[in-house]
């Protein structure tokens, strides 16, 4: 490995550390508060009833002797909360439950008969006056009126405050919240994590007509939130109700009703063509009412554009004149696709009069400057590619939900939610050559599977346990041409007269990028979670246990990076070279992946210096043989959570929580696959560092890929103050020690990076 890609592998470890994801929230919410007589008493033993007003299931509580209830684990929707005391009036309010909502509702009874219901009118926007959380809800008429044009859910979170445009690296849901990386957002489906784990996105899209509704967190959360630096986004799925609901549509977007772009205009190039057609249904309703009901939404994208892509490559008759070498190299690798259309064939006369001498500088003496003015040397060649000309990569894309709830009784309630997502981006959007069998495409087959109950052990105690699977199959193919070398001029594409060189391999502007890519990621968690109210203390308890598998290949350097002359000039020289190596030309670098055969990296010194002569054991013999690119990494993660709400004063709510994480220690299924540095003894890093060396995970000091780390503790305080009582003023306070930590390490992280760049002479 040379300096600049051992600066890259470390700089892309790095990067890796900094991501953190977040765990064990929940999508459902509660409500609590407390209940008063009218001289302002509080009233122990009242009734409430939360009876969910599109399924009729109903949740029943007490009021504790200090007058508080709290009705937990509530779906998402619009509820009827009933209160009733003896001696008092029976009192009914409509009550909207966000996803993961806290909803205060304080009650004042009137004397009368139990009989006598007086209904209170809604109130008008509330303040989360009940923990220090902040975040937003997009509810449902926001994600059906709100615009997208691309009708992407995602998108809506740059409605919410403290949402900053995407970061360069385009992860997470397309936006940094709260000033941070977006790669640091945690993407949830249903309550359950929704993560892309190898490129930190989302992992599984959902039709726009699926959503209920979604909540964005960005800050201050509670124990029952895992550790995040950046923001949460909890997407929350429809579900049937006592009614029958459908649709049917059709949005379709054209490029003939598009203007053309600012760019395009101001270069003078004509507007792209492209049709896309997003059409689907959606059904829901009950199958036995009060009982049980389903939602099913399918949804169809396609795609179609098509682009002309024009590229410079070298004439037949200029390859004659190559050396062997070369000659054998295009025949094998450079047949012309058929649908390749050749415009001009520049002679190099031609390209000398339109300002690209071909063999100027360094190949003015040589081989090139030996061949004659009128020989063709260039084809300009044109084939149609399928590109994103404004509506997206040409696919064929269809995405469905399945959702069935069943309220078993007044006291349990079961949910099962089905997602899949199969996408196939066509050959040419993610790579594409003027050569035969080189254009590749992508393909997404993900699905995601959910299963909750809820039960209410006594009107107090309530649990809510939870088991998902998500399999996310992402995988870039190669076309139909095998495995084969790349060549490039210099350190990447040339150009002339404006077009790019291409010579015959995958990938041939972009040295260094790999495919085939991808494979399956399997995660499966599990997450029993109980709700406990006593006195003035809402309490909760959780724990969660996560198993990752990901089953991803990345074929780096499987088709090898041929580098020709150190500049254009002597990479044109070169190829006619009959003295050169096995293409006919003196190569720069030449980059494969190959088996290491279990050999390891020699300790350098300080200053990087390799030891002189290098020992056999560092060398890799021939015959050389293929790397292996496939790997299966195992993951197992867990947390526990403890959280008390303490309703001070009906205005002044304290939270305590304490939340411990542990996440396991990367594993492969074959540990001779895997190898990393081992700190050796010493004082400080240097000396750490010096004493140290490479070793395969079986035969490290540790057996491990890396040591585990233990003392994950994270205690979380804070209060909320509703100052005048109205639920619209409020002041929140939290002390977050687990981000303090975290921003600890990283900076531990960065010192140590620093010094083991220094050492390998990537900077001063």
């Amino acid at each position: 490995m040379n300096r600049s890609h051992t600066g890259k592998w470390l700089l892309l470890a790095l990067a890796l550390l900094l991501v953190v994801a977040v765990y064990a929230q929940t999508e459902t919410g509660q409500i609590t508060g407390t209940v008063f007589d009218p001289a302002g008493a509080v009233v122990p033993n009242a009734n409430v009833t939360a009876k969910n007003v599109a399924t009729g299931a109903t949740r029943t509580t007490t009021s504790t002797n200090a007058g508080v209830y709290v009705v937990s684990n509530l779906a998402p929707g619009e509820y009827e909360l009933t209160v009733s005391a003896a001696g008092f009036a029976t009192q009914k309010r409509q009550v909207a439950v966000a996803v993961g909502a806290k909803v205060g509702v304080d009650t004042h009874l009137e004397v009368g008969n139990v009989s006598t219901v007086v209904e209170v009118a809604a109130s008008g926007v509330q303040v989360n006056t009940e923990s220090q959380t902040l975040g937003s809800t997009i509810n449902t008429q926001s994600v059906m009126e709100l615009p997208s044009v691309n009708r992407d859910v995602y998108a809506l979170v740059a409605s919410v405050p403290n949402i900053s445009p995407n970061d360069p690296d385009g992860r997470g849901v397309g936006y940094a919240i709260n000033g941070m990386r977006s790669a640091s957002t945690n993407i949830m489906l249903d309550g359950v994590a929704n993560n892309d784990e190898f490129g930190a996105g989302i992992g599984q899209a959902v039709p726009m007509d699926s959503v209920q509704e979604y909540s964005v967190l960005t800050s201050n959360y509670t124990a029952e939130v895992g550790r995040a630096s950046g923001g949460v986004v909890n997407v929350v799925t429809k579900s049937g109700t006592n009614e029958f609901h459908g649709s049917a549509y059709e949005f379709n977007r054209v490029s003939a009703l598009a203007s053309n772009s600012f760019y395009n205009n101001a270069n003078g190039l004509a507007k792209g063509i492209y049709d896309r057609n997003n059409f689907g249904y959606s059904i829901g309703g009950p199958v036995k009412k009060n009982k049980l009901f389903f939602f099913q939404n399918t949804e169809w994208l396609r795609i179609r554009s098509s682009a002309p892509q024009t590229n410079m490559v070298p004439a037949s008759q200029f390859i004659s004149a190559m050396a062997p070498a070369s000659q054998a190299f295009f025949a094998a690798y450079g047949k012309l696709r058929p649908d390749a259309t050749v415009l001009n064939t520049f002679t190099k006369n031609q390209l000398v009069a339109g300002g690209s001498n071909p063999c100027s500088g360094g190949a003015t003496g040589g081989p090139c400057a030996s061949l004659s003015g009128t020989t063709p040397m260039f084809n300009q060649v044109t084939y149609n590619i399928p590109v994103d000309a404004g509506g997206g990569n040409p696919r064929n894309q269809y995405e469905i939900v399945g959702n069935v709830d069943y309220n078993m009784s007044d006291r349990t309630q079961m949910s099962f939610k089905y997602a899949l997502q199969n996408d196939n981006e066509f050959a040419g959007t993610n790579a594409s050559s003027p050569y035969a069998g080189y254009d590749t495409g992508v393909t997404n087959v993900n699905n995601h599977i959910t299963l909750s109950m809820t039960h209410s052990f006594s009107p107090t105690l309530v649990s809510q346990t939870r088991l998902s699977f998500n399999r996310q199959n992402d995988t870039q193919p190669l076309g139909t041409a095998p495995v084969g070398p790349t060549l490039y001029m210099e350190s990447g594409a040339q150009s002339l007269l404006g077009y790019l060189i291409t010579f015959p391999g995958y990938l041939p502007w972009n040295p260094g990028s790999a495919i085939p890519f991808g494979g399956p990621q399997n995660t499966i968690q599990l997450e029993p979670d109980i709700s406990w109210t006593k006195g003035k203390h809402s309490m909760r308890f959780g724990w969660l246990g996560t198993y990752i598998q990901m089953n991803v290949a990345y074929g780096a350097y499987a088709q090898a990076v041929e580098q020709l002359g150190a500049d254009f000039d002597d990479s044109m020289s070169d190829m006619v070279n009959s003295s050169g190596d096995v293409n006919g030309a003196t190569l720069v670098s030449f980059q494969a992946r190959v088996n290491p055969q279990g050999k390891l990296p020699c300790a350098v010194d300080i200053y990087g210096n390799e030891p002189s002569p290098i020992p056999s054991s560092c060398l890799v013999q021939p015959p050389l043989q293929s790397a292996s690119y496939a790997r299966s990494y195992r993951y197992k993660d867990w947390s526990t959570y403890a959280q008390d709400s303490y309703k001070v004063t009906p205005k002044l709510n304290f939270d305590f929580g304490l939340r411990y994480e542990h996440y396991g220690v990367q594993h492969n299924n074959n540990q001779a696959l895997d190898s990393n540095f081992y700190f050796g003894s010493g004082n400080g890093v240097e000396q750490q560092v010096a004493s140290g060396g490479v070793f395969t995970t079986q035969n490290s000091p540790i057996g491990a890929f890396w040591k585990p780390r233990w003392g994950t503790l994270a205690p979380r305080v804070g209060f909320a103050y509703d100052i005048f009582g109205n639920g619209r003023e409020q002041v929140r306070q939290q002390a977050d020690t687990e981000r303090d930590e975290l921003y600890k390490q990283i900076g531990q992280l960065k010192v140590e990076l620093d010094f083991l760049k220094k050492r390998a002479g990537l900077i001063d």
